[in-house]
């Protein structure tokens, strides 16, 4: 039979090529190391009843063995070579991060396996109250989410903190949009996190991270970014009476416009640059890594703007009710429904050869969050702008976030940036 012609064929070619002569000495090392080594007993003496029933296997069965034994690790060896990482189970597992809106302090968040998983969210550099009084500001909270659709909800027990102290943190949600693969958080009965909530103060687009650039199990460095002041660091020389002080915290990260320039930074597929003038009244500074203009991107600032293509559309109760915004109209008619103190009427601008409109907002009261999507949004209390921009059918959405404590002068001056923007597809 071929198997028996096949097994005689492997017997001689292994007898033929064995070499069982033992090295020189070999022998002898051998029987000096077992004189010297505490022997066990064989198997079958240690199982009482098999004695005499188990006999060594013919030469033949060894040899087959050992062959099929190389095979399978063969096999073993081919299918582990050939596997790649472990496709991830939902959406929101892996590794994601943002860069805080207005502090530019960089955010990590961190979603487990399946419907229920384990979530950990960082702040490399916190600058809430928990952390006020802590050397290091590494704020670290840890929770367990629950996905409904292209929704993951997170509860975080325990609250979190950076060491000294615990604050209680609100239930977050983040929504999914498959077609950017990003995520964008809100608290979970407001449109935008509380300023205290670890999200920061306004609603961040996280980007997913890819397989090796940072293993969710390693920590972040505890330091601050380029655009934070060290906490052991003097304070900087005052200025002298009409001189603009350089900022010592725009590092890498943080481009110094205090003596004014352009500014160029991406809005989605959009490319868009801002001219802030000679000796501005405000010391702007803006962020590379996304589209953000303030006064200090090294911590809060009394004033800054942002930009982002759409999103996940604003649910809001005074809003008309809308799974997305196809066009500028549509854009225009949301934004005009809502009426009431505090929300002014449209103005219609043309910001870089684009039809654009202007909504000014003091102390919004009328609605839960005044905006479009995600990410460019006034909520309850605050005041600035939002403003809509057709680029040849992409919409880009801008919020002029403010304390309300700027002069006119200072106003107009943001608003005149804003309406210098170029926009490059």
């Amino acid at each position: 039979m071929m198997n028996d012609r096949f097994s005689a064929q492997l017997r001689q070619q292994l007898l033929n090529t064995a070499d069982e002569r033992p090295a020189q000495d070999q022998l002898a090392a051998i029987v000096a190391q077992v004189a010297i080594t505490p022997q066990r007993r064989p198997l079958v003496a240690r199982l009482p009843g098999l004695q005499g029933r188990v006999a060594p296997f013919p030469a033949v069965v060894r040899f087959g063995l050992i062959a099929v034994a190389l095979v399978l690790a063969a096999l073993a060896g081919a299918i582990l070579a050939g596997g790649g990482p472990t496709p991830p189970t939902t959406p929101f597992e892996g590794t994601w991060t943002s860069i805080d809106p207005l502090d530019g302090s960089k955010q990590w968040l961190f979603v487990g396996p399946g419907n229920t998983p384990e979530v950990r969210y960082e702040d490399e550099w916190a600058t809430g109250g928990a952390c006020i009084d802590d050397e290091v500001k590494h704020f670290i909270a840890v929770g367990s989410g629950e996905i409904t659709g292209p929704r993951l909800d997170v509860s975080f027990h325990d609250g979190g903190g950076c060491g000294l102290m615990t604050v209680a943190v609100p239930v977050l949600y983040y929504v999914h949009d498959p077609d950017t693969d990003t995520l964008v958080d809100y608290a979970a009965n407001t449109s935008r996190p509380d300023p205290e909530v670890v999200a920061g103060h306004m609603s961040a687009l996280w980007s997913r991270v890819t397989f090796g650039t940072r293993p969710a199990t390693q920590p972040p460095a505890t330091q601050p970014p380029a655009t934070q002041p060290s906490a052991t660091e003097p304070p900087a020389a005052e200025p002298t009476p009409g001189q603009t002080p350089a900022d010592p915290t725009a590092g890498a990260d943080c481009v110094d416009l205090a003596q004014g320039g352009t500014y160029t930074g991406p809005v989605g597929p959009l490319t868009v640059t801002a001219t802030v003038p000679e000796t501005p009244t405000i010391p702007w500074q803006g962020l590379r890594d996304v589209f953000n203009l303030s006064g200090r991107c090294g911590s809060v600032a009394p004033i800054g703007f942002f930009a982002s293509t759409a999103t996940t559309v604003l649910a809001d109760s005074c809003m008309p009710d809308s799974p997305a915004i196809a066009s500028f109209v549509d854009a225009v008619a949301r934004l005009d429904t809502p009426t009431g103190d505090g929300i002014s009427e449209r103005v219609d601008l043309t910001i870089s050869g684009h039809p654009a409109a202007r909504y000014d907002i003091s102390n919004l009261s009328t609605c839960e969050g005044f905006g479009l999507w995600g990410g460019t949004i006034l909520g309850p209390g605050e005041t600035g702008s939002i403003y809509v921009i057709d680029v040849d059918g992409v919409l880009m959405a801008v919020e002029l976030n403010r304390d309300g404590s700027q002069t006119q002068a200072e106003l107009e001056e943001a608003w005149a940036i804003i309406a210098s923007l170029q926009i490059a597809r």
